[in-house]
Parts: C-alpha cells; sequence; structure tokens
C-alpha cells in the first residue's frame, strides 16, 4: 500500500479540544531535492506569526495564523512530494508520513523520503542545427549526461535551442524530444530535435502605454522596424530602452504569430507608468555613513516629455558622536563626526532612442571616516548612452571648487607641509575640473535579484550574474583645473548560484592614480570597511596617519622627531587614512540561505595599497577572513559581518598639533598595533 498515514493517538485532554494543531512540518532523508522547493509545494503548514512586525504578540500567543491538522490533505502531501521527485528525476521516490503529539496537545508532522536511485540521462543528441544558415555551435545545457533526467531542465534545454534559432529569425522554432527511456536500466536516451520552421520578420507593433505617455514616447525607442528580421535580443533592447526612461515602471514586449502571414510577427508592447511626480523620504543606516536620511521630489514627466527634474537634500553622518560603537563604526570624536549634508538638484533628459543628457549641480558637505573633510559646490554634465548587450558608457565633465579644512594632518604627514603658512594654500578653496569616461558591463537578467532562496534556480533563473565597470578620470589646466591627475578604477563582480540556498560570490577593484603630492586627499585611494576589506574600519586599508588626541600623553616630548621608534598606545592617537596610488581588493564569500529571512555568509578578503610620497614608498597587504549573517527585515535586508585582522605592529608617521597654534608637529615614525582584532561591520544588502 502506498506510503500509509501513521497518526499517533493524541492524550485524551487534547482530544477533547478537537483538531490539534500543527506545531512543525518536517522534512527527513530530503538530499537529491532542494527541501525549500518541496515545502513551498506543501498544503501542509505549521502555525506562524502572521507578520515580523507582529513578533512581540506571537511570543504571547498572538497574532499567528494557525494551522490545524488535516489527516486527508497530509496524504495529497504524500503525493506531492513523490510526484516532484518524479519530475526531477527520481521515480521511485516514496514518502511516508506520520504525526508525533507534543505537549499541549500541538502535533510535529513528518515526512520521511526514500528517494531511491535517479533516472539518469545516458546519452544526449542534438539534431538540427546544421539546418540554420550560420553555424551554431552546441551551447550549454542545463540537461546533462550522467545527472538525473530532470523534467524543469529538459524544458529548459528546448528553450535555449529554440533561442538560439529564433536569433537567426526562426520565430517559430520548435524542438522536439524524442530518445527512450529505461527505467530498469535506470538510463534514458534524449534525442533533442531542432525544427527551425519559416524565418519571420516583424510586423505592426501595437502600443499599449498608459497616461501621460504617448505613442509616440515609445515608439521613438523601438529596435526594430516592420520588416526587419525577427530577433528576440531586439525585443529586449527595446524593452531596455524603455525602463530607461524615468517615468517608465515597466516595460513588456509580447511577440505573437500574425493572423493574415505564418512568418510574421507582431509585436504588442505594455507599457506601464510610474508616477509622474514623485517623492519620497529614504533613512540608511550603515557601520561608514552612521545615520541619514534624503528627500526627493522629482518630476518625472517634466514639460510633457518622459524627461527627470528633480531636486533632493538630505543629511548623514548623524549623531555619530553618540553611536560611534554600533552601527556607526567609522565614526570618532572629532571633525569627522559632524553632520554631512547636501543640496542637489539634476535633469535627466532623453537624446535619441538609448542616450541621455546629464545636468547637476550640488552643494554639500561630504565626509569619508578618517580620510577627508570636503565642502563646497560642484557640478556635472554629461551623456550617457547605453550600448546594448547590457553595455553603458558616461562622458561627462565634473568642476568642483571646495575646501579640504580637514587634510592637515594629510598634508603634513603626506607632503611635508606641516607649518601654517604651508598648509594654508593646500587646505583651502580649490578648482578642479576633471573629464570622466566610464564604461560599464552585466550580464543579462535583472540587476539585483530580490534577498531570498531561488526556488527555480534550477530552470529559471540564471546561474551566473556578472558585472563590470572601467572609470577613467583626468584634469589639467586646458580643463580648468589645478592640479592636474588622472585616476583609474576597475570594478567586477560575479554571482554563481549553487542550487536554490547557495550562491559563491567573487568580487574585484583597482585602481591607479597619477599626480603629485598637493592633491587633495579625497582624490586618494582608499580600501576597508564594510564594502571593502572587513578587517579595517572604512578606509584604513594601507597606511596610516596618527594624530596625538587632545590632552594625551605618548611618553615623548612634542619636538620634531621625538617619538622616533616607540611603541605608541594606540588609544591616545586618532589613525587617519593615507590613502594610495594604488588599490587592489578582491573578495571571496559562499552565501547560504538558512531560511527564508536569514543568510548566512563566509568570507576571505584580501587588500593591498600602495603609497608613493616624498616620506618613501611604501606597500602593505592584509587578508582578513569573517564570518557575515544576512536578515530580510520589513523595513531593508541588512548584513552584518565580523571579521578577523592579524595585521602585526606597524610603523607609522605620529603627529601633534603645535600648542603655538603654527600647523603641526611630526614627531616621527612609530609602531602601531590594532586597537581591534576583530571589526565588526553593518551595512544593507
Amino acid at each position: 500500500m502506498r506510503g500509509a498515514l501513521v497518526l499517533l493517538l493524541l492524550a485524551a485532554p487534547a482530544a477533547a479540544q478537537g483538531t490539534p494543531e500543527v506545531e512543525e512540518v518536517r522534512l527527513e532523508g530530503v538530499t537529491a531535492v532542494d527541501p525549500a522547493l518541496l515545502r513551498a509545494a506543501l498544503e501542509t503548514r505549521a502555525t506562524r506569526c502572521r507578520s515580523p512586525l507582529l513578533a512581540p504578540a506571537c511570543v504571547l500567543g498572538l497574532g499567528e495564523a494557525r494551522a490545524l491538522l488535516d489527516t486527508a490533505t497530509v496524504r495529497r502531501d504524500e503525493a506531492r512530494i513523490d510526484s516532484l521527485y518524479a519530475i526531477h528525476g527520481f521515480p521511485q521516490a516514496r514518502t511516508r508520513a506520520s504525526v508525533e503529539a507534543r505537549a499541549g496537545g500541538a502535533v510535529v508532522v513528518r515526512f520521511a523520503v526514500r528517494e531511491g536511485p535517479p533516472l539518469v540521462v545516458s546519452s544526449l543528441e542534438v539534431r538540427g542545427l546544421d539546418a540554420l544558415p550560420r553555424p551554431v555551435g552546441l551551447p550549454p545545457l542545463p540537461l546533462r549526461v550522467g545527472e538525473p533526467y530532470s523534467l524543469p531542465l529538459l524544458e529548459a534545454s528546448q528553450r535555449v535551442l529554440a533561442r538560439a534559432a529564433a536569433e537567426q529569425g526562426y520565430a517559430f522554432a520548435r524542438v522536439e524530444v524524442g530518445g527512450e527511456v529505461a527505467p530498469d536500466q535506470r538510463g534514458a536516451g534524449v534525442v533533442l530535435q531542432l525544427v527551425p520552421g519559416p524565418r519571420a520578420t516583424f510586423g505592426p507593433t501595437v502600443v499599449r502605454a498608459g497616461a501621460p505617455l504617448r505613442e509616440r514616447d515609445v515608439r521613438r525607442r523601438l529596435a526594430y522596424r516592420v520588416g526587419d528580421p525577427f530577433r528576440p535580443d531586439a525585443l529586449e533592447r527595446t524593452a531596455e530602452q524603455l525602463r530607461g526612461l524615468p517615468i517608465v515602471q515597466s516595460a513588456r514586449l509580447i511577440p505573437r504569430p500574425a493572423a493574415t502571414a505564418d512568418s510574421v510577427v507582431e509585436v504588442e508592447a505594455l507599457v506601464e507608468p510610474g508616477r509622474a511626480t514623485a517623492y519620497g523620504l529614504d533613512a540608511v543606516v550603515s557601520a561608514s555613513s552612521c545615520v541619514g536620511g534624503t528627500l526627493n521630489l522629482a518630476s518625472r514627466y517634466f514639460l510633457g516629455a518622459p524627461r527627470e527634474v528633480s531636486i533632493s537634500a538630505g543629511g548623514s553622518n548623524l549623531f555619530a558622536r553618540a553611536l560611534h560603537e554600533f552601527p556607526c563604526t567609522g565614526a570618532s570624536d572629532d571633525e569627522f563626526s559632524d553632520p554631512d549634508y547636501f543640496v542637489r538638484t539634476s535633469l535627466r533628459e532623453p537624446v535619441g532612442t538609448r542616450g541621455h543628457l546629464l545636468l547637476d549641480a550640488a552643494f554639500e558637505r561630504e565626509s569619508a571616516p578618517r580620510a577627508y573633510v570636503r565642502r563646497g559646490v560642484r557640478g556635472r554634465i554629461g551623456y550617457t548612452r547605453l550600448r546594448g548587450r547590457g553595455m553603458d558608457a558616461l562622458v561627462a565633465l565634473a568642476p568642483e571648487r571646495s575646501d579640504n579644512e580637514a587634510a592637515a594632518p594629510f598634508f603634513c604627514g603626506f607632503a611635508g607641509a606641516c607649518s601654517a603658512e604651508a598648509l594654508a594654500p593646500l587646505t583651502g578653496t580649490r578648482t578642479l575640473a576633471p573629464v570622466e569616461v566610464s564604461v560599464g558591463w552585466r550580464s543579462p537578467g535583472p540587476l539585483r535579484l530580490p534577498p531570498g532562496p531561488r526556488l527555480d534556480a534550477g530552470a529559471g533563473v540564471p546561474r551566473w550574474r556578472s558585472s563590470a565597470r572601467l572609470s577613467v578620470a583626468g584634469a589639467a589646466a586646458v580643463t580648468g583645473s589645478s592640479p592636474g591627475f588622472g585616476r583609474t578604477m576597475v570594478d567586477a563582480s560575479a554571482t554563481r548560484l549553487v542550487g536554490a540556498r547557495t550562491e559563491l560570490v567573487l568580487r574585484g577593484r583597482a585602481g591607479a592614480l597619477l599626480g603629485g603630492g598637493d592633491l587633495p586627499p579625497h582624490l586618494r585611494l582608499y580600501g576597508g570597511g564594510p564594502l571593502g576589506v572587513r578587517g579595517v574600519p572604512a578606509n584604513l586599508l594601507g597606511p596610516r596617519l596618527l594624530v596625538v588626541r587632545e590632552g594625551e600623553e605618548v611618553g615623548c616630548a612634542l619636538t620634531p622627531g621625538a617619538c622616533e621608534g616607540v611603541r605608541i598606545d594606540p588609544t591616545h592617537v586618532r589613525a587617519r587614512a593615507a590613502g594610495g596610488d594604488a588599490l587592489a581588493e578582491a573578495t571571496a564569500e559562499a552565501r547560504f540561505w538558512a531560511t527564508s529571512r536569514i543568510q548566512l555568509a563566509a568570507f576571505v578578503d584580501f587588500g593591498a595599497v600602495l603609497s608613493d610620497s616624498p616620506l618613501g614608498s611604501r606597500t602593505e597587504t592584509l587578508v582578513t577572513p569573517g564570518l557575515g549573517i544576512g536578515i530580510v527585515t520589513p523595513f531593508a535586508p541588512v548584513r552584518v559581518d565580523v571579521a578577523y585582522n592579524p595585521s602585526p605592529a606597524r610603523s607609522y608617521p605620529l603627529l601633534a598639533r603645535d600648542p603655538a597654534g603654527n600647523g603641526y608637529i611630526p614627531l616621527g615614525n612609530v609602531l602601531y598595533e590594532p586597537e581591534r582584532r576583530f571589526q565588526l561591520q553593518f551595512s544593507v544588502f
């Protein structure tokens, strides 16, 4: 008899209360199929809290969605599990359910699965690719020889082959499945036959756009014309170009066979606009920027066209003095704890089908913990363009005029300018006008997947998600800048989905800076912090400067060179980031979704910074391992990491304020050991 349900008799008091409540549902013996996929298919559920917001009430037994035992549903769930196993290549899997009584009348429902041997793909043959006009190599297929004969993977393989034919204009290509399944031999010989059908062309496009969008706003961004050979990527480019408009919330291009011809594809364009006038209040909490918020006001259909004009204002680094332990671990009790602010206005004007003109202006105070503070005005005029297949490009002129009053220790320790007279021209208001060029690429698919396990990872979600960006900036007298410099940065990342719950992440960043010792500190290359090497606070990767805290004694006289070689107490000094002329960072991380809301992670971060100054060249490298946990909250997904810093004691320049008020005094190089070996980082992911 198929998987009989075994029910344990409940105690008399529980029986008197009626149908028992399901306290927990357990899956046992499940290894070949993802448990989350099985749980999503079960009708038998356990009592749970209706919402995380009601967690305090649920602890008291209030606000719960109660689930009662239904033996008929449990029997149906046995069959559902067996069917899912058969679909994924395990036709001999058998499930047996049992119910265990708990104190208080509740029960635990167990589904014990005996998976049995899989039905594997013994051979896989693809026919018909040679019938295409342009030879096509066999693309990687989700279904592979030696792996279970999974119907979702078979269907995904059919879609891959049909897509290859559609890219050459065969919109009506189909893939027929043949072969022979031999259950006795536990093998399946699979034959996939591609039948291209007639070559197709684009026919008329019907536009359905919500107000205030007009039909012509959509038609201007079509990446094809009537009569062009049909290609799926033309539809994808069109959707991408439409989603690039600020007013567009979603865009779908639906191809359909024309009623008048069997080789013509008609398209229905469904475009949903967002709000023409939008406003919002965003809040942020992180280790580097502490607490902050932004008020945004925007018109996305300004003057009767899909252009965006916006104004925003906000602040960050709030409450840094009070919250510097957590989550504001990057804060301090000096000028870096003062609030930041900004007022910004911008215009985004579509140009052609794939480009945008950008105009920005801002007045702001910006700081980076322990690195720099700048205050002034800046602007940008630029042009950005989608290049297709996930590529985009930007060219812009970004002038700014700002001061660097907090940079005096930096210029003393880095450039040797320590007197008030030498510091005045370096820390005062200066003008920069760099030309910026950047090129980016990302793999097809959603820019960012929502947090949580990927239950359809085997068939519907790309296994790889990758992105890269190259940015180059340069300034000289011809651009109106003083001083001149050149700066290059490369960022890249790749994520590999391994099943529904596990993913591997590789991330890297590298940069180089050319220029003299009088460059403002915000142009330097910094690493460390929640998005870099997590074993050190934000920006403190690499060489540092040390500044004696006000009122502290360091055991030596305040005269030049008096502290040379002394081992310093970290609590008596403030560490300042010196940045570098060259930077490299890399991360390898494994992530696992323990539940739909909790992600566990283990990582190793690597960083190296080269600093070349009048004081000499110096390179520092660091490897920090660590563990992390991500939690999807009702407000935002947050991430907390703990990393270990194995750095030895290193020699850094020590500076002290001149009691006479004449700048800073270089006390010599001292030995400095990290104040904390374990670094806590907090961020939003």
